[in-house]
């Protein structure tokens, strides 16, 4: 899943698709001795419980652990495009308990595609038949652990889930567990059900139909199609419906729905679109290409049945990726099979009027807010407070925000397809610098001799006029908790910063690795205008490499000196520049 709630600033400005489909297909087991067997399967179970933790322990060697703490994607093998070679999580074997059913021999892994994966506090992902076929709990054979990285309500994924489920679309169930791992508590996790076949069976009455998963830039068009990835019946060749359904969307207004029914039941497509746009889950399909998933139904008659997937940014007003005001708030439509349906006037009004049935029939803003309110009761040891209040916002204007631009002229959906992903060789280029500063202020504006930046950004190497660093508290909503900043003067009189997101647990003399968005940098260039305001673009990010520190200490006035040597990977073109207050520069 790509997860950004509270980890991409608010000045992001690029546009950029994400290389084929989410892969979490892993490497060979790494072994342990045999534990012997132990067979543990009680239907009664309950896996997904609301009304308190599920505790799960998770015991393996350290070494192993460390390991996976590790793995992950980077910020610039994945904007770049160039990744060369599918990317894989280490299956680990260990030993794990789940309320009072104990497993001797199971498989953890990592999970996440780039936005969730934390080194401190990795998504996981346990399988109790890697290695004993009959082993399962609660008529489940797999735990999915996330540690909601960017849902830091801890309420957004069960509450978006429990709004598909009441329009009728097939939905994971969600609960909550508190984990610990070689005794050390990880906290919370929201714990979602695997779509995999036991699903399948539960909502399709069988499991024999083809099941894919769609992850980022995964879409019904022909250059798009490869990156669905199989997750049934592997080793057969792609189901002919998913390049019949890419057909039917090139055929003219007149003809497209004719060709879309035998393929899909169009209102109930409509309907899991609804909800999507409802819940404003913008990391989906119809708002992002990302985070679902479609299965061949031979229940019927081999039609495409949608599955929504990855809620953790749902419930939040906006989009990251798409201008700010220029797109239909009630219809999400980037993807394309939403995007013909919605430019045609009768499905269009078909389309409106399931959503206001959803939004009359299963939009209860105090049921909704009391199960926020129940959630953050049960998740208190590590629920966010702030993140509580947007959601109740988000409820409790819904209504109003969606209403309003039913009932007045259809906005119409102009932004353009997003376009598929190429290589970008010539974008990766390196940063150097060294820093020294005190923590507590992250607006100096003080030039200290020794701050130093060596860098090309957007294939020109910057010429310091002057280097500003800071370190402190970054309050920004959208890109909150520990930072590094550098700013650089260029001779033009613009300048360069430079934001490192250190969302470490503590900080420490000692190397800090890069990793996801959790330690990253990003990349804006600004100018002052003549009205005192400053126009910043993003132009890069930064996710490989390290920060070392030979000084650090979050006590304020404490000194931070260190240095860094990063790739920079620049971004895709960029949409009009964001406006902030004047910035002073010395």
């Amino acid at each position: 899943m790509i997860s950004l709630r509270g980890y991409l600033p608010v000045l992001v400005s690029a546009w950029f698709a994400f290389p084929a489909c989410s892969n979490d297909a892993s490497k060979p087991v790494a072994q342990l001795p045999d534990a012997g067997v132990v067979l543990d399967r009680d239907p009664e179970f309950e896996l997904y419980p609301q009304s308190k933790l599920l505790e799960v322990e998770i015991t393996l060697p350290d070494a192993d652990w460390q390991q996976l703490k590790g793995e992950g994607r980077n910020i610039n093998d994945v904007f770049s495009g160039c990744s060369t070679e599918a990317f894989e999580y280490t299956k680990f074997q260990a030993k794990v308990r789940v309320g009072e059913h104990t497993f001797d021999k199971v498989s953890v892994r990592k999970k996440g595609y780039l936005g969730s994966i934390s080194m401190y506090r990795p998504s996981l992902r346990v399988d109790l038949d890697e290695f004993l076929a009959d082993q399962s709990l609660g008529g489940s054979k797999a735990l999915t652990l996330n540690n909601s990285l960017s849902d830091r309500s801890y309420a957004a994924q069960c509450v978006a889930y429990e709004r598909f489920a009441a329009a009728g679309i097939p939905a994971p169930r969600c609960g909550f567990a508190s984990v610990k791992v070689n005794g050390e508590s990880m906290g919370v996790y929201v714990s979602v059900e695997p779509v995999k076949k036991p699903f399948l069976r539960d909502h399709f009455g069988g499991d024999q139909g083809d099941l894919y998963e769609g992850g980022g830039d995964c879409d019904f068009r022909d250059d798009l199609l490869k990156n669905f990835e199989k997750k049934t019946n592997e080793s057969e060749p792609q189901s002919p419906q998913l390049k019949a359904l890419s057909d039917a969307l090139k055929l003219p207004d007149e003809q497209l729905l004719a060709a879309l029914e035998p393929l899909l039941d169009v209102d109930e497509f409509m309907r899991f679109w609804a909800v999507e746009s409802l819940v404003a889950h913008w990391d989906g399909y119809s708002g992002d290409l990302n985070n679902f998933f479609v299965y061949v139904d031979p229940q019927k008659g081999s039609k495409l049945r949608f599955i929504p997937w990855g809620t953790d940014n749902a419930l939040e007003d906006g989009h990251p990726f798409l201008p700010t005001m220029d797109w239909p708030r009630s219809a999400l439509a980037w993807a394309r099979l939403p995007r013909r349906l919605y430019a045609i006037e009768d499905t269009r009004k078909r389309y409106q009027a399931i959503l206001r049935d959803e939004l009359g029939k299963h939009w209860d803003e105090a049921a909704l807010n009391s199960k926020i309110d129940a959630i953050a009761s049960l998740t208190k040891d590590s629920v966010d407070a702030s993140a509580v209040a947007v959601l109740h916002s988000f409820i409790n204007a819904r209504r109003a925000s969606l209403t309003s631009e039913l009932d007045a002229a259809a906005k119409p959906w102009t932004i353009a397809e997003r376009a598929p992903t190429v290589c970008r060789p010539d974008s990766q280029s390196k940063i150097s610098a060294t820093f020294s500063t005190i923590w507590g202020d992250l607006a100096a504006t003080t030039a200290v001799a020794g701050n130093t930046v060596t860098a090309t950004v957007q294939g020109s190497a910057l010429a310091p006029v002057y280097v500003v660093a800071a370190a402190g508290v970054s309050t920004d909503p959208a890109a909150p908790g520990k930072a590094l900043r550098l700013t650089v003067g260029n001779p033009d009189g613009s300048f360069t910063l430079f934001q490192f997101q250190l969302n470490a647990p503590s900080l420490a003399p000692g190397e800090l690795k890069l990793h996801g968005f959790e330690v990253f940098g990003y990349v804006l260039n600004g100018r002052t205008k003549d009205d005192g305001t400053v126009s910043i673009a993003t132009v890069g990010y930064i996710g490989k490499g390290s920060i070392t520190f030979d000084a650090a200490d979050i006590t304020t006035g404490a000194p931070i000196k260190g240095h860094l040597e990063a790739d920079i990977v620049s971004a895709p073109p960029a949409t009009p520049a964001t406006m902030m207050p004047v910035m002073t520069m010395p």
